[in-house]
Protein backbone atom coordinates (compact mmCIF):
# COMPACT_ATOMS: atom_id res chain seq x y z
CA UNK A 1 0.00 0.00 0.00
CA UNK A 2 1.50 3.32 -1.07
CA UNK A 3 0.02 6.22 0.84
CA UNK A 4 1.48 9.65 1.44
CA UNK A 5 0.44 12.15 4.08
CA UNK A 6 1.78 15.62 4.74
CA UNK A 7 0.42 17.49 7.76
CA UNK A 8 -1.39 16.01 10.75
CA UNK A 9 -4.31 13.75 11.75
CA UNK A 10 -4.95 11.77 8.55
CA UNK A 11 -7.05 8.71 7.90
CA UNK A 12 -5.71 7.10 4.72
CA UNK A 13 -7.77 3.95 4.32
CA UNK A 14 -6.86 2.99 0.75
CA UNK A 15 -3.81 2.35 -1.40
CA UNK A 16 -2.15 4.80 -3.79
CA UNK A 17 -3.68 7.81 -2.06
CA UNK A 18 -2.25 11.09 -0.81
CA UNK A 19 -3.35 13.80 1.59
CA UNK A 20 -1.99 17.29 2.21
CA UNK A 21 -3.19 19.56 5.00
CA UNK A 22 -4.92 18.53 8.22
CA UNK A 23 -7.63 16.09 9.37
CA UNK A 24 -8.37 14.63 5.92
CA UNK A 25 -9.86 11.18 5.25
CA UNK A 26 -9.36 9.11 2.09
CA UNK A 27 -11.20 5.83 1.58
CA UNK A 28 -10.79 5.27 -2.18
CA UNK A 29 -7.85 4.01 -4.23
CA UNK A 30 -5.86 6.66 -6.07
CA UNK A 31 -7.62 9.56 -4.35
CA UNK A 32 -6.00 12.81 -3.26
CA UNK A 33 -7.05 15.54 -0.83
CA UNK A 34 -5.62 19.04 -0.33
CA UNK A 35 -7.04 21.12 2.51
CA UNK A 36 -8.60 20.77 5.92
CA UNK A 37 -11.02 18.09 7.17
CA UNK A 38 -12.11 16.81 3.73
CA UNK A 39 -13.31 13.26 3.07
CA UNK A 40 -12.70 11.71 -0.35
CA UNK A 41 -14.38 8.40 -1.21
CA UNK A 42 -14.19 8.69 -5.03
CA UNK A 43 -11.50 6.51 -6.64
CA UNK A 44 -8.97 8.34 -8.79
CA UNK A 45 -10.21 11.80 -7.84
CA UNK A 46 -8.68 14.92 -6.34
CA UNK A 47 -10.53 17.20 -3.91
CA UNK A 48 -9.41 20.66 -2.82
CA UNK A 49 -10.94 22.78 -0.08
CA UNK A 50 -10.05 25.04 2.82
CA UNK A 51 -12.58 23.86 5.40
CA UNK A 52 -14.55 20.62 5.69
CA UNK A 53 -16.08 20.80 2.19
CA UNK A 54 -14.33 20.20 -1.11
CA UNK A 55 -14.66 23.35 -3.20
CA UNK A 56 -13.03 21.85 -6.31
CA UNK A 57 -13.19 18.20 -7.43
CA UNK A 58 -11.40 16.63 -10.39
CA UNK A 59 -12.51 13.13 -11.39
CA UNK A 60 -10.40 10.53 -13.22
CA UNK A 61 -12.49 11.01 -16.39
CA UNK A 62 -11.48 14.67 -16.59
CA UNK A 63 -14.67 16.19 -15.19
CA UNK A 64 -14.08 19.19 -12.94
CA UNK A 65 -16.62 20.42 -10.42
CA UNK A 66 -16.64 23.72 -8.58
CA UNK A 67 -19.13 23.60 -5.71
CA UNK A 68 -19.93 19.92 -6.39
CA UNK A 69 -18.08 16.70 -5.63
CA UNK A 70 -19.79 14.78 -8.46
CA UNK A 71 -19.47 16.74 -11.73
CA UNK A 72 -21.10 15.13 -14.79
CA UNK A 73 -19.58 17.42 -17.45
CA UNK A 74 -16.04 18.59 -18.22
CA UNK A 75 -16.72 21.72 -16.14
CA UNK A 76 -19.67 22.01 -13.78
CA UNK A 77 -20.17 25.04 -11.54
CA UNK A 78 -22.83 24.73 -8.85
CA UNK A 79 -24.33 27.69 -6.99
CA UNK A 80 -22.03 30.37 -8.29
CA UNK A 81 -21.33 32.84 -11.06
CA UNK A 82 -19.07 32.13 -14.01
CA UNK A 83 -17.11 34.68 -16.02
CA UNK A 84 -15.82 33.72 -19.46
CA UNK A 85 -13.17 35.80 -21.14
CA UNK A 86 -11.27 34.89 -24.28
CA UNK A 87 -8.90 37.30 -25.96
CA UNK A 88 -6.94 34.98 -28.25
CA UNK A 89 -9.59 33.26 -30.36
CA UNK A 90 -12.01 34.26 -33.07
CA UNK A 91 -15.09 32.78 -31.37
CA UNK A 92 -16.35 31.00 -28.28
CA UNK A 93 -19.37 29.01 -27.13
CA UNK A 94 -21.32 29.00 -23.90
CA UNK A 95 -23.78 26.20 -23.13
CA UNK A 96 -26.46 26.75 -20.51
CA UNK A 97 -28.84 24.45 -18.67
CA UNK A 98 -29.02 21.50 -16.31
CA UNK A 99 -26.25 19.04 -17.25
CA UNK A 100 -27.98 16.07 -15.61
CA UNK A 101 -31.29 16.34 -17.50
CA UNK A 102 -31.17 15.93 -21.31
CA UNK A 103 -33.73 17.71 -23.45
CA UNK A 104 -34.84 21.16 -24.61
CA UNK A 105 -33.52 23.99 -22.47
CA UNK A 106 -30.82 21.86 -20.91
CA UNK A 107 -27.09 21.62 -21.47
CA UNK A 108 -27.30 19.18 -24.36
CA UNK A 109 -29.71 21.41 -26.29
CA UNK A 110 -28.97 25.09 -25.50
CA UNK A 111 -25.92 26.96 -26.72
CA UNK A 112 -24.90 30.54 -27.31
CA UNK A 113 -22.13 31.31 -29.77
CA UNK A 114 -20.36 34.64 -29.85
CA UNK A 115 -17.70 36.32 -31.90
CA UNK A 116 -15.55 39.19 -30.65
Amino acid sequence: MYTYAFGSAYRLLSQYSSAFGRSNTISASGASVYGYSISNAIAGSTMIGPNETAKVTILSGGQMGIGTSSPVTKLQVTEGKVAISETNSAWGMLQLGNPTVPGPGNLSQTSISFMP
